[in-house]
């Protein structure tokens, strides 16, 4: 499955949500954070449903980072709220 982009340059929140047209085991996110931050974290969270979500892995560093835990279906990353000037983008790949 392509890479997407899921949060995009944002203060924080939940991002993009992929539909992977199948039950995917390993995800690998990429996780970058421009401008003042005092700390961050990011979520990566999957759904066999699109509503229930569980969370799959968590970060507060930047780079690549690969999970293998649950299948599902669904997937997206959120990350908590930045001051104003910081911007989270978090890019998650399935396979």
């Amino acid at each position: 499955m392509l890479p997407f982009v899921s949060l995009d340059a944002v203060r924080g929140g939940y991002g993009i949500i992929r539909d992977l047209e199948g039950a995917y085991k390993t995800h690998t996110i990429q996780v970058s954070v421009s401008g003042p931050t005092a700390s961050f974290q990011v979520m990566l969270q999957g759904s066999l449903d699109g509503v229930t979500w569980v969370n799959l892995d968590s970060t507060m560093a930047t780079g690549l980072r690969t999970v293998s835990t649950h299948y599902v279906r669904y997937v997206r990353a959120w990350a908590n709220l930045q001051p104003e000037g910081t911007a989270v983008t978090v890019a998650i790949a399935s396979a």
